[in-house]
């Protein structure tokens, strides 16, 4: 299972991405999951040429399915033209989902390319990444990831917070 993110193009380009995806690896279910709104959901399902029956569109997915759809998926693509929130990408490396996505749709540095996630230049070199990856040519950056995102959790935040209001108070307490 593919999961795909994001929006797309005026001339779908996002969409047509995960769609070409979806045509090279016709033994892999693709959801695309989009922000679109249920007016310009619709429109894409119609001007869309005929999508390929391994690929599912999803406009609507609660948070409870979006994290069981992202921990049950072997990768994830950002294939959209904007960039990706943040939580989304955090979410991926937290289900030690596998990333690829465009240029375009990571804020810059967020994913290093090879390490944590793969970051095409283009659609062609971004669908080659993923066929390759299915296919097993491209090496899997998912635990690095995980690695990563692990760093930031609640429990950090919370001992970082500690000692900022600990330095705070041996300041008033100097005045």
């Amino acid at each position: 299972n593919i999961v795909a993110i994001g929006d797309c193009s005026a001339s779908y380009e996002g969409f047509d991405t995960v769609n070409e995806c979806a045509k090279r690896l016709p033994d892999c279910n693709f959801f695309y999951i989009s922000p679109l709104s249920m007016k310009e959901f619709a429109k894409l399902t119609r001007k869309v040429p005929k999508y390929n029956k391994n690929l599912r569109l999803i406009n609507v997915l609660s948070d409870d399915l979006y994290r069981s759809t992202l921990m049950n998926a072997d990768a994830i693509i950002y294939a959209g033209i904007n960039p990706v929130g943040v939580i989304s990408v955090c979410d991926a490396m937290a289900a030690k989902t596998q990333i690829f996505a465009r240029k375009e749709a990571m804020i810059p540095g967020f994913i290093s390319n090879g390490e944590d996630g793969y970051v095409a230049e283009n659609s062609d070199e971004l669908v080659n990444l993923v066929v390759n990856y299915i296919q097993g040519s491209v090496q899997p950056t998912f635990e690095k990831a995980y690695e990563k995102i692990s760093l930031h959790n609640l429990e950090k935040y919370g001992e970082e917070l500690i000692k900022i209001y600990k330095e705070q108070i041996l300041l008033k307490t100097k005045d």
